[in-house]
């Protein structure tokens, strides 16, 4: 064992004279030894900051993801003609799945329900109904455990819900009067507007899109829709500022159905103009978008759509393959994005067949979309109208790109608006649809970033942290997976440096100086 002791002195001896004449060596180099102090100083400085920086909370995310990557075979009947009240009979529901987790050996019982009994969300089965005449029972209704995830519903419902589908087919709406009909047969040339829905509460925020429409030099007329009950003109200077100095036409809405989202629909219908761009009061342009009604797109189908940040893997409105949507409907599933209806461009003497199933699903009762909650207001009721009557559209190739606050410290994109791209790819819209123009003095800007995708449409995701930076919701856009290329599909831009920086805060001062005038006028003061 001594040879192995000898061997260690050895060694240590060996190690404390090669560190001596190192340490002599950097004595003659005094830049190289104050650099390595530095060096050991900043690595020390480093972890102190480290163990004494307090952990910051991971945020709450929400991916939305749906996982629906199949298309079901339901296999449900559809009746060839309506019901006679001879003919009719509901028997109930019957269940067909328990939809437990797979890993369950012992599965519940399935249950059968009757017609006016409550079905619970994620429930998989379908109504059974009777012809009393023949004597055949029919599956109507068919769910799968993906079908009603929010909702729930009873099988009382399914004479109106299979009678839907051939109501459409042949509807054929009936205008108010003679002098409303579609344009279709008119004769004088196409003619266009801007058209936008107002009441009180938007009214600072129409005001400043329209603003600045006309700073960047539109000319198109505005077709501004309100409802009378919901709305008094006679006295409203901001109105009649804008009827006075900005080629704005005041136009009712009469029908008691036309309401709250089917204001839309309705406006669309009526309209004194061709060809509209439909645009929501809290929607501003960055440009003239005059250019949109000549784009090749529209030239060729007379209609452009804008998509929403869901499609079916990545849904908020379980708008999937599962849905009870397209039985209701009789429509082919089809992948594609939802729509956003923000903003519109129709053609409307192109497209009766599609405005009058437009008008059938808007105000046709019982609403059965809006009673199951298979669509979110009026946003799909476009796209779904013009597929459903085989009416051509073009929806924009690109999905949209998110405005919003960013946090350097945490590393957080918070999106606070909806960002639309033209047919060219180039950024067109700015839709605060989270945090409205409401025309306070303090407003903060909300779109100090953009955040943009550059990958694969079908790739695209998008989803939500809650209670971040001050905000109760945040969207942005998820997708981490790299391009060919190596670099990743999103990327976010400050606004000043983007050629956009000025759009907010003009539509920000001009929502400011709308509310003044209509609480000036309120005060007496105007």
């Amino acid at each position: 064992m001594r040879w192995a002791w000898n061997a260690c002195v050895g060694c240590f001896r060996g190690t404390r004279n090669a560190a001596s004449m190192l340490w002599r060596r950097l004595e003659r180099r005094p830049r190289v030894l104050r650099f390595l102090l530095a060096l050991v100083v900043m690595i020390g400085v480093g972890v102190a900051i480290w163990l004494l920086t307090p952990e910051v909370p991971v945020p709450k995310y929400s991916d939305k993801d749906t996982t629906m990557h199949t298309i079901p075979n339901f296999q449900e009947d559809h009746i060839p003609a309506l019901w006679t009240d001879d003919a009719y009979e509901c028997v109930g529901w019957q269940e067909t799945d328990s939809c437990e987790p797979e890993d369950i050996t012992s599965r519940r019982p399935l249950e059968t329900k009757k017609c006016d009994e409550t079905i619970d969300q994620r429930r998989a089965g379908f109504c059974q109904v009777r012809n009393k005449t023949s004597g055949a029972i029919l599956r109507l209704m068919v769910s799968s455990c993906h079908s009603m995830q929010h909702r729930q519903y009873t099988c009382d419902m399914a004479r109106n819900f299979s009678e839907f589908a051939l109501l459409a087919a042949t509807y054929q709406h009936m205008p108010l009067a003679t002098s409303l009909s579609l344009p279709e047969a008119q004769q004088h040339p196409p003619t266009r507007a801007i058209l936008m829905i107002v009441y009180d509460k938007v009214l600072p925020s129409a005001y400043a899109a329209i603003r600045v429409i006309r700073d960047h030099g539109c000319t198109l007329p505005v077709e501004m829709w309100y409802r009378p009950d919901e709305m008094q003109i006679d006295d409203n200077a901001l109105i009649q500022h804008l009827v006075a100095d900005f080629n704005v036409h005041l136009r009712q809405i009469f029908d008691p159905r036309a309401v709250g989202f089917h204001t839309k629909p309705y406006a669309v219908y009526y309209s004194h103009f061709d060809s509209i761009l439909l645009l929501d009061a809290d929607n501003v342009p960055v440009r003239d978008p005059t250019y949109l009604f000549d784009d090749p797109a529209f030239v060729e189908t007379g209609a452009l759509f804008w998509p929403d940040y869901w499609q079916p893997p990545n849904s908020l409105f379980d708008v999937t393959s599962h849905s009870l949507l397209w039985q209701l409907l009789q429509m082919e599933f089809l992948s594609e994005f939802e729509q956003e209806s923000g903003q519109v461009l129709i053609n409307r003497r192109r497209a009766p067949a599609a405005l009058n199933k437009l008008m059938y699903y808007s105000t046709h009762g019982p609403k059965l979309l809006d009673n199951l909650k298979l669509i979110w207001g009026d946003k799909d009721l476009f796209r779904l109208a013009w597929r459903n009557t085989s009416t051509a559209y073009h929806m924009m190739a690109k999905p949209p790109a998110i405005g919003g606050i960013y946090s350097y410290t945490k590393r957080i994109f918070c999106g606070l608006a909806m960002i639309q791209y033209d047919p060219q790819g180039e950024i067109l819209f700015f839709h605060r649809n989270s945090i409205k123009l409401d025309g306070s003095p303090n407003q903060p800007q909300v779109i100090t970033h953009i955040q943009q995708y550059r990958g694969d449409s079908r790739d695209y995701r998008v989803g939500q942290i809650i209670s971040e930076l001050d905000q109760e919701s945040c969207y942005y856009i998820r997708t981490n997976r790299s391009l060919a290329s190596g670099a990743t599909p999103t990327y976010v831009t400050p606004i000043e440096f983007t050629p956009f920086d000025a759009v907010e805060p003009a539509a920000i001062a001009y929502s400011v100086e709308g509310r003044r005038i209509v609480e000036a006028a309120a005060s007496g003061l105007a």
